[in-house]
């Protein structure tokens, strides 16, 4: 489910996952966020790359379920290595 972030959900958080750097910034600039308990990942969006909620055609459709496949993937690679840095 989706939660707006705040100052507040930041500073009770136990370790915060950007998934780019840039909402690493926004965060630290315009909600204050100076924890070291953070990990960015580097994942793009499917925006990111031009993709649009809006219907084009079933090609592009279908390209963008390959694109939400691979970030899915890449998110869990980097969800899995961490796991083995703090439990390690």
């Amino acid at each position: 489910m989706w939660r707006e972030t705040t100052k507040k959900l930041l500073d009770s958080a136990d370790l915060v996952v950007f998934m780019q750097k840039g909402h690493y910034d926004y965060c630290k600039e315009k909600l204050g966020f100076l924890k070291t308990n953070f990990r960015i990942f580097d994942i793009k969006d499917i925006g990111d790359d031009g993709y649009s909620d809006a219907y084009i055609s079933l090609e592009n459709d279908i390209e963008k379920i390959k694109l939400t496949e691979k970030i899915y993937g890449d998110i869990q690679k980097k969800v899995d290595k961490l796991i083995k840095e703090i439990t390690s």
